[in-house]
């Protein structure tokens, strides 16, 4: 006799309401995330041609290279990871002019940059805060600067931010849950740091560690296997990283490994290697509102306590293993360039900045007596300020100064000509003081002041740093039908060429930049314009005594770096009107 058939069970009541609830948030994340394009989109909207140079040009010209159009020789050059340029491609696809591809690239920078809401409403969930709590704040400190702020530059740190952000999220649940999509989307995160930057093979080098140890302590088998994974992805961007360095870089790139090892094998390296880091570090919280400050207290606590779980402690150390080892190696590598930026750099760290402002903001939320990590932090930061004072107070007044070196550090010193330290420490911990109040009014109060202070800080930055320049002052003179090229040697200081060459080169979309003497006459027929050196002093039409008869020159020049040169072009060739075109 058969067994009567069991009645059909009926869902949970409460699952309908779940389900709902999940697909609310899920449609609040996308909006949130659109805004975020949108606002990024809104504030770069000055911004038509590159102005960090070589560094900009160097990416976009990778781009163009990988799409099969020209590309360059950028032999000498610091050698551009291409990760980032993997991004611009479909830029280069959908244009070809300099303007127009450099628009979609900050359109690019947007669109996977916006992706740090989403990523930092899922971190502070997993830092112990609910939903309508979470929302609010990670909305506000995805448009902190440091996180926003290289967004309107087409340069690698634009997306590190959300590299970082997402490998953490996905290295913490492998850990947790031994999930190996997990473990896969991590391995992939970390190779393509390592493809998107210098400072990418510190955090692959950190994560392998992390994946390794785990084998040995946690569920062994997927964590072999998960280890395994990496492989691959280790080689692939190796191999992506040789192709592009062997095309672009003939000659060579800039090698920083001499400079790398005598500051780690001498005792005055140490001091410079050390002293640097911490600037680094003084940087980073004070472009943190010092928020981040009390974050990285709580995280060092969190590693300290014998009573943390095992996967709280894994992550911790992580974390203060990428950052610690970012400052110290790129600051032992960052060769003595004769400015400020060499004491107190924050974009080797800034990718950071957003998680441990993230840490921070929970242990303010979360945390009834958050005044002894905020009494720690600020004594840390006191004491590398003044660290920075004394390094910098001894420096020659003629020591060059970038300000886009110190978006957050110049804002809160009042000063952008060159570091006042004290007076950033000053600002900086008062901001932490007005975080904490507000604090006291609950998550949202808290998420306001941090979104007020975000805004007005990305207004003045914006307002002081940016160069929108127009197209005209980057395209040189020239038919897409001829050819152009750059005098070599160029004279001057070796930064006038790398910088002339790569603004050049990407400005030059028709064909590939060449290089002649310009001591020997003409180059070879067919070309167009050629570039060449505009020593102080010496008139625009001496810039190029054995020029052919009937070329005309125009100058140019970079304000900010205080460089010029001459563009001369054959009287077949349009000129832009004018005369110096300044950049």
């Amino acid at each position: 006799m058969t067994e009567p058939l069991a009645p059909p069970t009926s869902p949970s009541p409460e699952a309908p309401a779940r389900s709902r609830t999940r697909s609310r948030w899920f449609w609040l994340l996308v909006v949130g995330w659109a805004a975020q394009v949108l606002v990024r989109i809104a504030s770069a909207r000055g911004q038509v041609a590159p102005f960090v140079q070589p560094d900009e040009s160097g990416y976009l010209v990778a781009a163009r290279w990988l799409t099969g159009g020209p590309g360059a020789d950028l032999s000498g050059s610091t050698f551009y990871q291409p990760g980032y340029s993997l991004l611009l491609v479909p830029a280069h696809l959908l244009a070809d002019d300099p303007g127009t591809v450099y628009r979609l690239a900050l359109v690019t920078n947007a669109l996977v940059g916006a992706a740090a809401f989403p990523l930092a409403f899922l971190a502070l969930l997993r830092l112990g805060l609910d939903r309508a709590s979470a929302a609010p704040l990670a909305w506000s400190a995805a448009l902190l600067p440091a996180a926003s702020f290289w967004g309107h530059m087409a340069m690698a740190d634009s997306v590190f931010t959300v590299v970082v952000l997402a490998w953490l999220l996905c290295l913490d649940r492998f850990v947790r849950t031994a999930a190996l999509p997990a473990a896969a989307a991590a391995n992939l995160l970390a190779c393509y740091a390592y493809a998107l930057h210098g400072r990418g093979a510190v955090i692959l080098a950190v994560h392998a560690a992390a994946m390794a140890w785990h084998a040995l302590r946690g569920e062994r088998r997927r964590s072999v296997v998960a280890l395994g994974m990496l492989v691959p992805g280790v080689g692939a961007a190796l191999a992506f990283n040789s192709l592009v360095r062997d095309g672009l870089y003939p000659g060579g790139a800039l090698g920083l490994e001499g400079e790398l090892w005598n500051r780690l094998t001498s005792w005055s390296g140490q001091m410079w290697a050390l002293g640097t880091g911490a600037g680094q570090v003084w940087a980073l919280l004070t472009a943190t509102w010092m928020i981040g400050g009390v974050g990285a207290v709580v995280v060092v606590a969190r590693l300290a306590r014998r009573d943390t779980a095992y996967e709280d402690r894994l992550l911790a150390a992580v974390l203060l293993a990428a950052t610690s080892g970012v400052a110290y190696l790129t600051a032992a590598a960052l060769p003595d360039e004769q400015r400020f930026g060499n004491h107190a750099y924050v974009r080797y760290l800034s990718c950071f900045a957003l998680v441990y402002t993230l840490a921070g903001l929970a242990a303010l939320v979360r945390t009834a007596r958050v005044a002894r990590p905020a009494l720690v932090a600020t004594a840390v930061f006191a004491c590398s300020g003044l660290l920075v004072w004394a390094r910098v107070s001894r420096l020659p007044e003629d020591y060059g100064y970038l300000g886009h070196d110190f978006p957050e550090v110049g804002l809160l010193g009042g000063f952008w000509g060159g570091l006042r330290p004290l007076w950033t420490s000053l600002t900086a911990s008062l901001l932490l003081l007005l975080f904490l109040g507000l604090r006291r009014l609950g998550p949202r109060a808290l998420a306001t002041g941090l979104l007020v202070v975000n805004a007005l800080a990305m207004l003045v930055i914006t307002a002081v740093l940016a160069r929108p320049g127009t197209t005209a002052d980057v395209v040189p003179p020239g038919a897409p039908s001829g050819g152009v090229a750059i005098a070599r040697p160029f004279g001057g200081h070796p930064n006038l060429f790398l910088i002339v060459r790569a603004r050049t080169a990407f400005s030059v979309w028709w064909t590939e930049l060449e290089f002649f003497d310009p001591r020997q006459g003409p180059p070879r027929p067919g070309v167009c314009s050629v570039v060449v050196n505009w020593p102080g002093g010496t008139a625009l039409d001496a810039t190029w005594p054995s020029h052919p008869q009937g070329w005309r020159a125009r100058g140019a020049e970079m304000r900010s770096r205080k460089l010029r040169w001459a563009v001369w072009s054959s009287p077949g060739c349009p000129v832009h009107p004018g005369g110096t075109v300044r950049g």
